[in-house]
């Protein structure tokens, strides 16, 4: 069972006190700056205004970037597993 532990991340210059679990403190501070960099960039092209509004764009852009990562790894996984069908098909084929 893993340690709980308590990590600080930092959004916008302000502190936020988050529980995970001791080995994902990490990916845990890794997140939070993904998420203060884009509230960032959105902040400045001065699009948005008010923190709540600002936070949904950010969880907008980043889920949605995750959605067309997703889309291309679903894509490049079919593509390489019809190709390793083709090659074994191809293989049965050739003679012993």
């Amino acid at each position: 069972m893993s340690k709980t532990i308590t990590a600080t991340i930092q959004i916008l210059d302000k502190s936020y006190e988050v529980s995970c679990a001791a080995e994902e403190q990490d990916e845990l501070i890794a997140s939070a700056a993904i998420v203060d960099d884009r509230m960032r960039k959105i902040r400045a092209a001065g699009k948005v205004v008010g923190l709540d509004r600002l936070a949904v764009m950010a969880a907008l852009n980043i889920a949605h970037d995750y959605l067309k990562t997703n889309a291309a790894a679903a894509e490049q996984t079919t593509a390489l597993s019809e190709r390793i069908a083709t090659t074994i098909e191809e293989t049965k084929s050739l003679p012993t």
